[in-house]
């Protein structure tokens, strides 16, 4: 569902950059639908590592742990300045579970490890200060999260939702592409 709404609203986006009215967004709905949606994987992603760790790692919630960390990581620069916000979210919260389940992905699986990269340094084209809590984690896992030659390893086309501001962005939002122009610029 999050890559689905992710979708759909950067179409509509895209659709509706052309016109001059705005959606009607109720006041109690102030995030769109796939940043609620995101929210509620990192709620099931804490309750998931709480129960097996961050060494047991199920395939079909990497998606959940990737979408979550790039749907969060724009909303993180618009709600610094507030934690908790009127709908209940607290978005840094549920970008640092994400993220540090898919940081435990990304310990053992390379395809983890390249979207723990693409996060970090998508969050640098952004302007977005990560919290510091992922910093931390960062250091102490840094050997493991990331290696220059891990770029070579990488075969992969996983899109980096974050920095594709519509659907046709995405092609050019590919994991290899990315790891291997960051690499080159020595990002």
């Amino acid at each position: 569902m999050m890559t689905l709404c992710s979708t759909i609203e950067k179409r509509t986006s895209t659709a509706s950059a052309g016109s001059q009215s705005e959606p009607d967004i109720p006041a109690s709905n102030r995030f769109p639908e796939s940043v609620l949606y995101a929210h509620q994987a990192s709620v099931m992603l804490e309750r998931f590592r709480r129960t097996y760790g961050l060494k047991t790692n199920v395939s079909h919630i990497f998606h959940a742990e990737a979408m979550s960390c790039f749907i969060l990581l724009p909303q993180l620069k618009t709600c610094q300045e507030t934690e908790t916000t009127d709908s209940g979210i607290d978005i840094k919260s549920a970008f640092e579970e994400s993220f540090r389940c898919l940081l435990g992905t990304g310990t053992q699986v390379m395809l983890g490890r390249g979207v723990v990269r693409m996060v970090i340094q998508t969050s640098k084209l952004l302007g977005i200060q990560l919290p510091a809590s992922v910093l931390r984690v960062l250091e102490v896992v840094a050997e493991t999260a990331w290696r220059q030659a891990d770029v070579f390893e990488i075969r992969s086309s996983y899109p980096n939702h974050a920095l594709a501001t519509d659907a046709e962005a995405l092609d050019s939002a590919r994991m290899e592409e990315l790891l291997n122009k960051w690499e080159a610029a020595e990002l």
